[in-house]
């Protein structure tokens, strides 16, 4: 009867498997991934937008979906698509209608034959909107023509909030229109552009004249390539509609981001919203390998026995530091029994970082653990149920 006893209770103990999931590393932060950093950062801009140039991660947000007017900003897809479409030497014959454009201008006359390299300063460094019809006739054959390969190319970067009329941007925001979060993907694609880098990165340039002194100086327009060491570019823009707009980059320690500021009541405002938002995303967010490879993560207990979870690989992730690099959550594969052989796959490990990143990494058996109670265990069970027997007479 003894015996009957210990093995029911031995055989409830085999029956009865227990699961138990601990994660080692995770707690999730406060507001996670809700309109990030808002509460982190003043921002006087009608909207802004920060994204990691390398990971595309967001790593600000304020209002960076709705759709507004551009301005001048508008030139950055203007000038990636001539970059992409028309050769530095080439030579464009200036129209009488490209001559006639309103706003800012280099003062092009009818018939005038400027280098594409000519025409590419005056349209970023001093935004020459005639030079941006002139390059955009040249490329497409007319203004439309060129508005449809702005939105063309638009579409294939993901910019859903845009559309583009006018290579320049002086045009009503009901009919041409972005938003924060498009241009920082548009910003993100022409930088990618050696030749718009460099272009965007220059601080002055010349442009040579008919009329004495035969030399006319342009300064680029955008201050924080003056005020601010690691800027790297890229474009401004104001309209009594679009207010003061800003699209800025900006690199240190090996990582590059893209800031964008549009609706700012002033030149200086916005210049100092686009310092704060660069400033802040290059000193406040790092890459960090958030899991590693081999590193247990989880255990389940399975008749009696700790089984270690591991993952199978390491990754990176940028992480907003000061806080949890990440928030970790696993899901382990039903059913599991005992034998579970080492680098067995049986559940996985979910990533989340405050950027809003995710990722899976498989969890696998971290040592080889073999059932108590397996034939091949027999033996050593029936020892020592008879140890037990013997201690209890």
């Amino acid at each position: 009867m003894v015996f009957l006893a210990v093995m029911r209770l031995r055989t409830i103990t085999f029956l009865h498997v227990i699961l138990t999931v601990s994660i080692l590393l995770s707690l999730p932060v406060a507001a996670w991934g809700a309109d990030l950093n808002i509460d982190k950062l003043a921002v006087d801009g009608a909207a802004a937008y920060v994204l990691d140039k390398k990971t595309g991660d967001t790593l600000y947000s304020k209002n960076a979906d709705v759709p507004r007017a551009v301005a001048s900003t508008t030139k950055i897809m203007t000038g990636m698509l001539v970059l992409e479409r028309a050769a530095n030497d080439e030579t464009v014959t200036v129209s009488a209608y490209a001559a006639s454009t309103g706003g800012a201008s280099i003062g092009l006359k009818a018939g005038e034959k400027r280098g594409v390299t000519e025409l590419l300063h005056a349209l970023m460094l001093v935004s020459a909107n005639d030079a941006a019809v002139a390059l955009a006739e040249h490329v497409a054959g007319s203004e439309p023509a060129f508005a449809d390969l702005m939105n063309e190319r638009a579409a294939q970067l993901g910019a859903v909030q845009t559309r583009f009329t006018v290579p320049h941007g002086l045009a009503s925001g009901a009919e041409h229109y972005s938003s924060a979060r498009d241009l920082a993907l548009i910003a993100r694609a022409a930088m990618d552009n050696p030749d718009f880098a460099a272009l965007v990165a220059l601080r002055r340039s010349t442009w040579v004249t008919n009329e004495a002194p035969g030399v006319r100086a342009l300064k680029n327009s955008n201050a924080l390539l003056e005020r601010y060491a690691p800027a790297n570019g890229i474009k401004t823009g104001f309209t009594n509609e679009s207010g003061y707009c800003l699209v800025a980059g900006a690199g240190a320690a090996g990582r590059s981001v893209i800031a964008v500021v549009l609706g700012s009541p002033t030149r200086e405002g916005s210049f100092a919203d686009g310092v704060s938002l660069l400033d802040w995303s290059l000193t406040k967010f790092d890459r960090r390998r958030v899991v590693v490879k081999g590193r247990r993560y989880a255990v389940v207990s399975l008749e009696g026995k700790r089984v270690p979870l591991v993952a199978n690989r390491s990754i990176s992730k940028l992480v907003f530091l000061g806080e949890r690099d990440a928030r970790l959550t696993s899901g382990v594969d039903k059913g599991l029994t005992l034998p579970l052989d080492r680098g067995e796959n049986v559940g996985y490990l979910e990533v989340e970082t405050i950027t809003g990143q995710q990722e899976r990494v498989g969890l696998v058996v971290g040592r080889s653990v073999r059932s108590e109670y397996s034939i091949r265990n027999a033996g050593g069970y029936f020892r020592r149920v008879v140890k037990t027997l013997l201690n209890l007479l």
